[in-house]
C-alpha cells in the first residue's frame, strides 16, 4: 500500500511520465511489489560498486510503470 500511495504521489508531479523501481536481485520481496503494482521488468544489471547491502547479489534489477499505463490500469 505505501507503495502503491509513493506511485500515485509522483505521477501527481508536473512532467512526471514514467517510475523506476530499482531493487538487488537477493530481494525477491521489492520485485513482487512492482509486479503486483503492475510495472514491467525492463532490466538486470551488475551494479557498478557491487553489493550494497548484506546478502545482496550486485545485479540490480529494473522495474518501469508509465503514467498511461499506472491511469489505465487504475481506471
Amino acid at each position: 500500500m505505501a507503495t502503491a500511495a509513493l506511485v500515485r504521489q509522483g505521477f501527481q508531479m508536473a512532467g512526471i511520465d514514467r517510475l523506476e523501481i530499482h531493487h538487488d536481485a537477493a530481494d525477491p520481496a521489492s520485485g513482487a511489489i512492482a509486479l503486483r503494482l503492475g510495472f514491467t521488468e525492463i532490466g538486470r544489471t551488475r551494479a557498478p560498486e557491487g553489493p550494497v547491502a548484506p546478502g545482496g547479489v550486485g545485479i540490480d534489477v529494473v522495474w518501469r510503470m508509465t503514467a498511461v499505463h499506472w491511469h489505465t490500469q487504475r481506471g
